[in-house]
């Protein structure tokens, strides 16, 4: 399975996710996700990967600003993101809601995530809540969501 997915996801990644795109099942967004990762394209936004009621959670902006705002990336833990083991493995699934439990190895340290994804008219599946640990480290969505943007002192 693990092989598999990562085949997958190389194959995905070839074809740049845009807003447009409907990902057809859980593992279709996850393998498309990571692919970029793998293929080390960084994601300038999310935005087509999340939920429209997450998106306005976060006024509609998320992308490298905002998680270096947090220190790290949220997706794959560690700015120097080296994988080993990686598995994606698919909890449960209904017409209307998944949850992905996706777990690695990077630079010694175990990462687990647990993304909680939801099925969109407009969109397919949408990530609607991510929830992870490395190490010591937790974070879960409201992390990102409590970041207040930086306002320059000359803006109104």
């Amino acid at each position: 399975m693990r092989v598999a997915l990562i085949g997958m996801s190389f194959w995905i990644a070839a074809i740049p996710a845009a807003p447009a795109q409907q990902f057809e099942s859980p593992l279709d967004l996850i393998g498309t996700l990571y692919g970029s990762y793998f293929d080390g394209l960084p994601i300038d936004d999310f935005g087509p990967y999340l939920s429209d009621d997450l998106m306005r959670k976060m006024d509609d902006s998320v992308g490298v600003s905002e998680f270096k705002a947090l220190g790290f990336d949220p997706i794959v833990s560690d700015p120097d993101w080296q994988p080993r083991e990686f598995q994606a493995v698919a909890l449960f699934e209904t017409k209307e809601s998944a949850q992905v439990q996706i777990r690695f190895e990077t630079n010694g340290t175990p990462v687990s995530l647990t993304i909680t994804l939801i099925r969109e008219t407009a969109h397919g599946w949408q990530i609607d809540h991510l929830a992870g640990s490395a190490g010591d480290r937790t974070w879960c969505t409201n992390d990102i969501i409590a970041l207040s943007p930086v306002q320059d002192a000359n803006e109104d």
